[in-house]
């Protein structure tokens, strides 16, 4: 893997070439430059963290097209993981009763 920790430790001059992939519990999420799509379950947002770090205006209206290529690039790594599949609220709330 290549490490993120200068962009963990601040600093916003060194350049990440490969994108960030994960995901938790319900959610999943791609960083690939300065934008970061993040689904939690399955509805996606879109964000330009340079513009707003706090993720609080989301663009997936206004780039369509950049969405849906982030969600099939963050697809594609899932499926080429050997991370279970993840579990829907219907499901997650069926194991709980």
């Amino acid at each position: 893997g290549v490490s993120f920790l200068p962009q963990l430790k601040g600093d916003l001059n060194s350049i990440r070439d490969k994108n960030i992939y994960w995901q938790w519990s319900l959610g999943k999420a791609i960083r690939q430059g300065k934008w970061k799509a993040v689904a939690s379950a399955s509805k996606w947002s879109l964000f330009d963290m340079e513009l707003d770090c706090n993720e609080t205006n989301d663009l997936a209206k206004e780039f369509p097209e950049k969405l849906e290529s982030m969600i099939k690039q963050w697809q594609d790594w899932y499926t080429s993981t050997s991370a279970p599949a993840l579990k829907t609220k219907k499901q997650k709330k069926k194991k709980s009763k």
